[in-house]
């Protein structure tokens, strides 16, 4: 069981060198038998190292599409094992992007360009995915479609989001385009029509789901309408298991169609609540009509529909049943809404002090359950370099509620627990240091001090990150979470008698802590300034 000390986390998981990180990697090197035996031909021409594509593909399937699933894993492994390049469900460029995403996961020296850079972490890879989707030259297809959602959470999680949002427009395109054309594809697939039909449901509702996540984390507009509701059957399949790799458990139901079915129904709430987020913001009516009563009475609404979701869950997916990556990411997700919810209520300009506090609590307790749920994870999985990297955004809302409540002991150490999580999440791809990152800039910006164990973890962090070059690393707009929501708050509503902040959308008109301007909400906007500011005081 993890410690409950943050001081022996930080120990055993922040401090950490290099070399004994690699000792454990060959360690694991010596006995990995991957899951799947596959060829690297001809599907990559990064590598012809089966074995290495072979440990790639089963990380990835093992810790990453167990979460994120739009894809049919028998469909996708049977394909690449055929071997053929025209198979309907796999292709050069799907295999490509998975890779470079299953790099995440290794720490093999032939994860990176370059070993020494752990930024050129599945680079090779993604470099040839882009390459392929060059060379389809707008042709739309299953596995295109299916790839274009990995490659803008990849070049997202690059710290690149500003470059992934055109990405991300180019999947609401051929999504658009594939189910348009559903009908003809099918057809196409002959005796696998039903395997297709699948398939395409599959794809569509899981990259719905995802990119619903996404609209929230990166505060962009809506743009994919949800797709028809169908769900997998409920069989419980006794193939469908789920074991660890690259070390072994037992095997354990995986319950894989009904996360898939009960994350598409969570998520349709979700989108819901977006709609009702971004309304005010694009249309003066909807915005002066958003009153505290209206936004009070729709909170309300939306948390019913959150909680009878919650409690509806099949018995073989409730907390504590059958535990797997993916059912712990859907529980997470599920504490994730509930603060999205009560942090808008929150911030509110005519919102009662009573009413604020109340819902502040509400997402202190979710943040709390996060963080046990982020120890049950530990506690059955143990290395949490492992952990889906869907999680970071989950940690990240739960730091930015904590740090308001750091007075609290309890809020405290939750804090420094789930800080260790991200500190090893940021050793594996950029757009976790920056988060890590902004964090600390966000308490520093509002004069908020940290716990003595995530001082020491900053300080080391600190001088890694300007010896890797800092903030000119990235190009994205990943909000602050509860500045976000503050912004969001007020550019939807309408305060009686007028406006009460003093011109700036960031502001409540009660809000008078220092920083807290729209400028600060963006990421790479604020890791430069402060950059620029300490390389001045270094060098007075």
């Amino acid at each position: 069981m993890p410690s409950n000390s943050g001081q022996v986390d930080m120990h055993a998981f922040s401090s950490i060198s290099e070399m004994n990180s690699r000792n454990v990697m060959n360690i694991d090197r010596l006995t990995d038998i991957p899951l799947f035996e596959l060829s690297a031909k001809p599907w990559t021409e990064v590598t012809t190292d089966n074995g290495f594509v072979s440990h790639l593909i089963s990380l990835w399937l093992t810790w990453d599409h167990v979460v994120r699933n739009w894809i049919d894993k028998d469909l996708f492994i049977a394909a690449m094992k055929s071997g053929d390049v025209n198979s309907p469900f796999c292709s050069p460029f799907l295999v490509n992007i998975i890779l470079s995403q299953a790099c995440w996961y290794s720490n093999y020296p032939e994860a990176f360009i370059n070993p020494d850079d752990l930024n050129s972490r599945g680079q090779h890879f993604y470099n040839e995915a882009k390459r392929h989707l060059d060379a389809l030259e707008g042709r739309i297809n299953l596995t295109t479609v299916q790839g274009l959602g990995f490659l803008f959470l990849s070049t997202c999680l690059m710290g690149k989001d500003r470059i992934g949002h055109n990405y991300f427009s180019q999947t609401i395109t051929s999504i658009r385009n594939l189910v348009a054309r559903a009908d003809e594809i099918i057809a196409q697939a002959g005796p696998q029509a039903d395997a297709m039909e699948r398939s395409i449901g599959i794809c569509v509702r899981g990259i719905f789901s995802f990119f619903t996540l996404a609209d929230l984390a990166l505060h962009t507009s809506i743009s994919m309408r949800p797709p028809k509701r169908a769900y997998l059957p409920i069989d419980h399949d006794p193939k469908d298991t789920w074991m660890t790799y690259p070390y072994r458990s037992q095997p354990v139901p995986a319950h894989r169609n009904c996360v898939h079915n009960q994350s598409f129904d969570l998520h349709l709430i979700m989108y819901e609540v977006i709609e009702f987020f971004n309304a005010g913001e694009q249309d003066e009516q909807s915005r002066n009509s958003r009153s505290y009563s209206e936004v009070e009475r729709v909170t309300s609404s939306f948390y019913e529909r959150l909680t009878n979701w919650y409690h509806s869950l099949p018995e073989c997916i409730k907390e504590g049943q059958s535990w797997t990556p993916a059912v712990i990411g859907m529980h997470m997700s599920y504490h994730l809404y509930i603060i999205t919810i009560f942090s808008y209520l929150k911030v509110h300009p005519s919102t009662p002090a009573s009413t604020a506090l109340s819902a502040q609590q509400q997402c202190i307790s979710s943040a709390m359950a996060v963080r046990d749920l982020m120890n049950t994870y530990r506690s059955n999985w143990r290395r949490i370099e492992y952990q889906p990297v869907e999680y970071m955004q989950i940690t990240t809302v739960c730091l930015f509620v904590l740090l308001e409540d750091l007075n609290a002991p309890g809020s405290s150490q939750a804090f420094v627990e789930l800080l260790v999580i991200a500190r090893s999440m940021a050793r594996r791809f950029q757009l976790a240091r920056g988060i890590l990152r902004l964090v600390q800039l966000s308490a520093r910006e509002q004069n908020i001090v940290l716990p003595e164990e995530a001082q020491q973890l900053y300080k080391d962090f600190e001088l890694e990150w300007f010896r890797t070059g800092g903030a000119e690393q990235f190009s994205s707009s990943y909000p602050n979470f509860s500045l976000s929501m503050r912004s969001l708050a007020a550019s939807n509503s309408s305060p009686p008698g007028g406006s009460d902040d003093d011109g700036d959308g960031a502001k409540q008109g009660s809000d008078k802590r220092p920083g807290l301007t729209w400028s600060s909400a963006e990421m790479d906007l604020l890791l430069r300034k402060w950059d620029d500011v300490l390389k001045i005081d270094n060098e007075m």
